[in-house]
């Protein structure tokens, strides 16, 4: 709903959009329903087989004691980030939203089929939360998709090979 709005009141349909992470799941699940907002979709990392046991295992990253006891640079991070609501708060919704998605994904092969805009679906080769086959799997359902692969690349957006990403994003939006 946030990002039809925008689109709408900034009159910016078709849009074209980069979605990295749940960015992503956001972007095409409005151009399941509402096609005439999108132009295009690029993706990277996002999560595109939602089940119970993947949330968990999601969830179990996102307790704010751990990251400060485990990750404290990251925690900070974090903190910084978000420093105008409370970041301990975040990651709570986050994890809500994550389990809700485990229970009742919004997307799934009849959502791709449905999406009518062209959509390059990337990942990481190094990504630990989210699969190739499960982006491959979203690609093969899409019409008008491609795929790609980025070498040596890790989830966390500060791990993302950021010249090559930015190549694809240059080469997917210049046509």
């Amino acid at each position: 709903e946030n990002l039809d709005y925008f689109i709408t009141h900034h009159k910016l349909a078709p849009a074209r959009i980069v979605g990295y992470s749940m960015g992503g799941y956001v972007a095409l699940y409005l151009a399941s329903y509402k096609p005439e907002q999108i132009h295009s979709i690029l993706t990277l990392g996002t999560n595109l087989a939602w089940t119970p046991e993947h949330a968990h295992a999601q969830v179990r990253f996102l307790n704010p004691d751990h990251m400060i006891e485990k990750v404290p640079a990251f925690a900070s991070a974090l903190q910084q980030r978000h420093a105008t609501c409370d970041w301990r708060l975040v990651l709570a919704k986050t994890a809500n939203m994550m389990l809700e998605l485990g229970e009742h994904p919004l997307l799934n092969d009849e959502h791709f089929a449905a999406i009518r805009c062209r959509v390059r679906y990337g990942v990481g080769d190094r990504d630990s939360m989210v699969s190739i086959q499960e982006t491959l799997n979203a690609y093969h359902a899409t019409p008008h998709a491609e795929f790609y692969v980025l070498p040596n690349t890790e989830h966390p957006l500060e791990r993302v090979a950021t010249k090559r990403w930015t190549e694809q994003i240059r080469d997917f939006f210049s046509e």
